[in-house]
């Protein structure tokens, strides 16, 4: 018996159902989606698109012009708020609104299927953040993918993409390096939106080891957040032997509305050498994944 029809048989019925359903309604619309032959990621001040490819052997050493980290304009030391969500290609009403309230309340946001249409970016202009988004795929002309957005400039940004192996709709993943101030230290924030529609976990356990050659390079802070679509125990496994080995804790909710899919919480918020001081879960019918708030500070304070 293949590995494959191995782990249908292992699958709850109503299970195969729903992931086979899934899997239909999206290549239903493929008709229309456009996947670039290269990994484009756009920022608010590109005037053409850029090329910026997280390699396994590269580095992630910001170029400074001879600057340190304490020189440039950076995070405070006394914390920053950061935001999670996937918004759902902004396909529901009310997301506007959602978004732009909770933005008030953050330095950081980290989001998931972000269609980057004209209401997107004047939110993004409103709030006056710097911003990119690593591209996985043009739906009737507007670019989607994952957005990381800051109150300040990241002196650092690449992002790599993996192929859904059942639909070949790739998934995206941002990484951005951030100065903090009074510090030679630089934060991290990966943005990734993982694999989903697979029978096992090989292409899912191969992202996450390719994502993990990245950031093992850093040497600091890391905040690596979004939706890692961990709906078996199989998948959690995965990310939590890859989190132990980077010495990376999971931020705990302790009102957990966290979107949940086979009874799985897919939405998660990790961190190194930094303290959540409060972690909160918005309810929100804008989306089907729950926005999550999470205050941190550094330890760089004495």
């Amino acid at each position: 018996m293949s590995n494959r029809i191995a782990v249908l048989v292992k699958l709850h019925p109503l299970r195969i159902f729903l992931l086979v359903l899934m899997i239909l309604l999206f290549m239903g619309m493929t008709g229309c989606i456009v996947v670039p032959d290269k990994n484009i990621t756009l920022g608010q001040s590109d005037q053409t698109d850029i090329i910026s490819v997280c390699f396994d052997n590269g580095s992630l050493q910001p170029d400074l012009g001879g600057f340190s980290a304490n020189r440039l304009h950076g995070l405070g030391t006394g914390g920053f708020n950061l935001l999670n969500w996937n918004i759902l290609k902004g396909s529901k009403s009310g997301w506007e609104s959602d978004f732009r309230q909770l933005s008030v309340q953050s330095d950081l946001l980290v989001i998931q299927e972000a269609r980057l249409t004209g209401e997107m970016q004047a939110l993004l202009q409103d709030g006056r953040y710097y911003w990119n988004l690593a591209t996985a795929f043009e739906y009737r002309d507007v670019k989607t993918g994952v957005l990381t957005a800051s109150k300040i400039k990241a002196v650092f940004q690449c992002s790599m993409r993996v192929d859904e192996p059942l639909v070949s709709i790739p998934k995206a993943v941002l990484i951005n390096l951030y100065p903090i101030s009074n510090s030679d230290q630089f934060l991290l924030i990966a943005n990734v939106h993982s694999v989903n529609f697979t029978l096992g976990v090989a292409q899912y356990r191969t992202q996450w080891h390719k994502l993990e050659k990245i950031l093992s390079k850093h040497q600091g802070p890391i905040v690596l957040s979004g939706d890692f679509n961990t709906w078996n125990q199989e998948r959690k496994a995965v990310v939590e032997s890859v989190t132990q080995r980077l010495n990376l804790k999971p931020v705990i909710f302790e009102a957990d509305h966290r979107a949940t899919f086979f009874d799985h919480p897919v939405d998660h918020v990790y961190y190194r050498e930094l303290k959540p001081v409060k972690a909160m879960v918005h309810k929100v019918e804008s989306s089907d994944h729950n926005p999550m708030l999470v205050t941190f500070r550094t330890q760089y304070l004495h």
